[in-house]
């Protein structure tokens, strides 16, 4: 390459590099979104277990105990976790 010329070779791969670097950045942000579906599921789970065990006429209920709170009147009621 001669003194003063643009280095167009250089110049196309730094653009490459920054759009491969830009995908992979998306794919990763993208998959990461799987964990968090599994944590709003665990909040979700939290909160409803929180309502079924603080209604006064459930006191038998273990507060550990994701399946005794699926039967409860409470958790019936319950369509998506905005509901609770």
């Amino acid at each position: 390459m001669r003194k003063g010329e643009i280095p167009v070779p250089y110049i196309v791969a730094l653009i490459l590099a920054v759009i491969v670097i830009a995908i992979l950045g998306i794919w990763f942000f993208k998959s990461s979104g799987d964990t968090n579906t599994a944590l709003n599921e665990q909040k979700c789970r939290a909160k409803l277990m929180a309502e079924c065990v603080g209604k006064a006429d459930d006191y038998n209920l273990n507060p550990y105990d994701y399946a005794e709170c699926k039967n409860t009147d409470v958790a019936k009621g319950v369509r998506t976790c905005a509901d609770l």
